[in-house]
């Protein structure tokens, strides 16, 4: 008895032992999650470079923890072996979300030994990121039956949830086209709604009417900022601000919010006083 319970466990003690599996591709995918093809290793002091991460043993599989480990000062690293098991060559865009993770940087060792260095993320200058879009957007080419390993470096003083998924380029292309015209007829109808209501302010001098649409048009501002295009399009090169606006747009929108609620309360106190005290009541 004794003997059978070690032999049952003795694959569940030695699975963290091994590693992920490779990724291998075939030609024919256009989307890959990449959580279970990741190696993952966390380093509390963010200051280890690619030479000594190579030297460092990671795990796998990836804990959820280091996929969502909110506000923290260490960097993640991720490992991923993958081949391409195709005829032909093959390009692949790795991407990683939210757009507000700060430093994203890719390693990928050339034939000469050295390492390939892109950074992304909302702290590099938007003209430096390799491909254009929000977030973090890496370019991979493999030969027909070539194998590399790469390495992904995350930090960022902003809360942290770290999605990664491989692309095929067109079908990454055709995803965020929609995305981005979804994204822009909401926000742009946002926006009409705080105009019409800076209209409506000036015509009736309600001052109820000017915190909503101060509140709406905040939010608009937010969201920009929020989802990366504030970097892409509006500040590509105010890298600090790019994360500052977040919180102060955040806020303003709550303390507006707030003052609109409260001056709306008003108004009905003041209805329900003036129609008790009417002598048509």
């Amino acid at each position: 008895m004794t003997v059978r319970i070690f032999l049952l466990l003795l694959p569940l003690s030695l699975a963290p032992l091994a590693g992920a599996s490779e990724l291998k591709l075939s030609g024919t995918e256009n989307q890959v999650p990449l959580e279970s093809y990741l190696e993952s290793y966390e380093d509390k002091t963010a200051v280890q470079d690619i030479d000594a991460i190579t030297q460092t043993e990671f795990s796998a599989p990836v804990p959820p923890r280091l996929l969502h480990p909110g506000y923290s000062k260490s960097a993640f690293w991720f490992k991923l072996n993958i081949s391409n098991s195709a005829a032909t060559p093959l390009t692949r865009w790795i991407s990683i979300q939210p757009s507000r993770l700060q430093d994203v940087t890719l390693y990928i060792r050339q034939n000469n030994g050295n390492w390939q260095q892109q950074d992304a993320g909302s702290r590099i200058p938007f003209a430096r990121h390799p491909i254009t879009a929000t977030g973090a957007l890496f370019p991979l080419q493999l030969a027909a039956g070539e194998s590399t390993t790469a390495y992904l470096r995350v930090a960022s003083s902003t809360a942290i949830v770290i999605d990664p998924t491989l692309w095929e380029p067109l079908a990454f292309r055709e995803k965020n086209i929609h995305t981005s015209m979804f994204d822009g007829l909401l926000l742009g109808g946002v926006a009409l709604t705080a105009i019409f209501g800076l209209l409506m302010f000036v015509t009736l001098k309600d001052r109820a009417l000017l915190l909503h649409s101060l509140t709406t048009l905040t939010y608009c501002i937010y969201e920009i900022s929020f989802k990366g295009y504030g970097l892409m399009y509006l500040w590509p090169e105010a890298t600090d601000w790019a994360t500052r606006s977040i919180g102060l747009f955040g806020t303003l929108v709550i303390g507006w919010l707030m003052l609109f609620v409260r001056r709306s309360e008003e108004r009905r106190v003041g209805k329900e006083c003036r129609s008790r005290w009417s002598p048509y009541h």
